[in-house]
């Protein structure tokens, strides 16, 4: 009995030891992290200023792994809807894979906005932020675009929904 009190004390003891000089697994993030098509959505509301209200956006961002974006977006501002708008900006991504980042689109508007990045299991990324503008509670998020399906993968679809409409 008193042997196998000692053999567990020392598994206890070894596991510890073990788990305390295991190395620290953290992230390890810099601009380059962010490179690529990522697909845009933001929601948000404006509570100060002349045109207080909701907003949304959708669009496509192209980060260029050294510091800079660009791309397009639609936006409602208080339903007032804006199509097509060019978007570009800059970005800061520390090593923790918190950052920063501003982008100005062609309505003249400028953004400030802070964010987190993640990488997910099936290693695409997500990034979610928030504005840091006073009057804005805004947050949005951004994901790896997929590569875009070949037309011939969709078509046999299109054709079986067409067969079940006759």
């Amino acid at each position: 009995m008193k042997r196998i009190t000692s053999i567990k004390v020392a598994v206890i003891v070894f596991g510890l030891f073990a788990l305390s000089v295991a190395p620290n697994v953290q992230a390890q993030c810099s601009d380059n992290t962010l490179k690529g098509s990522f697909a845009l959505v933001g929601t948000g509301d404006v509570v100060t200023g002349t045109n207080p209200g909701p907003r949304a956006v959708v669009g496509v961002l192209i980060a260029d792994g050294g510091g800079n974006f660009s791309g397009s977006i639609t936006k409602s501002s208080n339903g007032t809807i804006s199509q097509n708008l060019t978007v570009t900006g800059t970005y800061t991504v520390n090593s923790d894979c918190t950052g920063s980042g501003t982008f100005t689109d062609s309505a003249s508007e400028t953004r400030n906005f802070n964010f987190v990045i993640v990488e997910k299991p099936s290693g695409y990324l997500e990034v979610v932020g928030i504005q840091t503008d006073d009057g804005h509670i805004t947050t949005l998020t951004l994901k790896t675009q997929l590569a875009p399906l070949p037309s011939h993968t969709l078509k046999p679809l299109w054709d079986e929904q067409k067969e079940k409409s006759k």
